[in-house]
């Protein structure tokens, strides 16, 4: 017999956490994720540790990772000159050693040196959208550094599940045939649309008449993409992230997806897979020193982008720009829920590891927002925008 009550207790969640999300102003996946907490103080664990709950779940983390690929903004990087990207993704792949250096200045363990460098844009950007910034040449700007950021993430997690699995050389050889499918892939899907005169109209009737099939391909790349990670013994997570990116860059015009594969996703799979991450959260083994070591790493996230944020100069950034820049690109919530998942399967981190993690990521996502929405103000009362 099927137990009803975890799922009723999902979609309770789902359906009161935007009303709770709007009059607190604090991002509804937040909003979920604590409610999951405090249903796990209340009731037994056994409430809703379910297999069919826990594979629910599941496909929630999948299609989340599949969006945290695929809300990269291509258009916007392709009308950059070339400059500019290579200064981007300098700034991006400096911040790895930077941040690690960093994490070890305070004094905190190797373990958590890996995720302070990552960046992530999916809770950064509804609040860009808020800002009367979105529209500015500073936006943009933010835009542009979101995405190779997030890029440049995707990869470098990707490697590191990879060399934590299997050595430094099973991995380069591993990651390098994942990119080099990933990059044939798009370049193929590239050719037929700039090639074939049909492919553009049938694409375009499709967006218009049949949204259903735009979901149909979203999850189908995003669970044969896991598979085939899965086969090759690399985190599945991995594969989604990497067939978003893929199908993101293929398929420009997103307002079709925006509307029916975000409702459907956040409707119902993402709400569940935060509420029960909450739940599963073991609070009794949370200590001062663990609260206290969560709330450092979101410090030392902002620190180490703040720290190289000098290269950003060279990109068309300018000085007074940097802050704001380095705030928005420091709340990466979506990256480290799943460096946590990535780290755990390789026994990389501890349990309790994780839960630093975790508080980093609310800490941050809670404590950042606001600085950027403040600093935001400020940018567009001094421009008189």
């Amino acid at each position: 017999m099927i137990n009803h009550i975890p799922l009723i207790i999902g979609m309770l969640v789902a359906i009161i956490s935007p009303i709770i999300s709007y009059y607190v102003k604090i991002p509804l996946v937040l909003i979920e994720f604590i409610i999951g907490i405090l249903f796990g103080v209340l009731f037994e664990k056994d409430v809703i540790n379910a297999n069919s709950v826990a594979f629910l779940s599941y496909i929630g983390f999948l299609i989340l990772m599949f969006l945290a690929g695929f809300e990269v903004d291509f258009d916007f990087i392709e009308d950059l000159k070339i400059r500019e990207i290579l200064f981007i993704f300098l700034y991006a792949v400096m911040l790895i050693p930077f941040a690690f250096l960093s994490t070890s200045s305070f004094g905190l363990g190797f373990h958590y040196m890996i995720v302070t460098p990552l960046i992530s844009v999916g809770l950064g950007l509804p609040i860009l959208k808020e800002s009367k910034i979105a529209q500015t040449e500073l936006g943009q700007k933010l835009l542009i550094l979101g995405s190779i950021g997030e890029i440049t993430s995707i990869f470098y997690i990707s490697f590191v599940n990879a060399f934590l699995k299997f050595g430094f050389s099973r991995a380069a050889i591993k990651t390098g045939i994942t990119y080099i499918i990933l990059v044939l892939a798009i370049f193929f899907a590239k050719t037929i649309k700039t090639k074939i005169k049909k492919y553009r109209s049938v694409v375009k009737n499709i967006s218009l008449e049949n949204t259903h099939i735009f979901i149909r391909l979203a999850l189908f790349t995003t669970f044969i993409s896991a598979s085939l990670f899965e086969l090759i013994g690399m985190e599945p997570i991995l594969g989604s992230m990497l067939s978003g990116m893929a199908l993101g860059y293929v398929i420009r015009k997103k307002g079709v997806i925006n509307k029916s594969f975000y409702d459907m996703a956040f409707g119902f799979f993402v709400p569940l897979f935060f509420v029960y991450t909450g739940f599963s959260l073991n609070i009794a083994s949370v200590s001062k020193n663990i609260i206290i070591s969560g709330v450092m790493i979101g410090v030392i996230l902002l620190i180490a982008r703040f720290g190289i944020s000098f290269i950003l100069l060279f990109a068309g950034f300018k000085i007074t720009e940097l802050p704001i820049a380095s705030v928005f690109i420091s709340f990466p919530f979506t990256l480290l829920i799943a460096s946590i998942k990535i780290l755990s399967d390789t026994k990389y981190i501890t349990p309790e590891q994780g839960v630093v993690i975790l508080i980093g990521a609310l800490f941050t996502s809670l404590f950042y927002p606001i600085v950027f929405k403040f600093i935001s103000r400020l940018y567009v009362k001094d421009e008189d925008i």
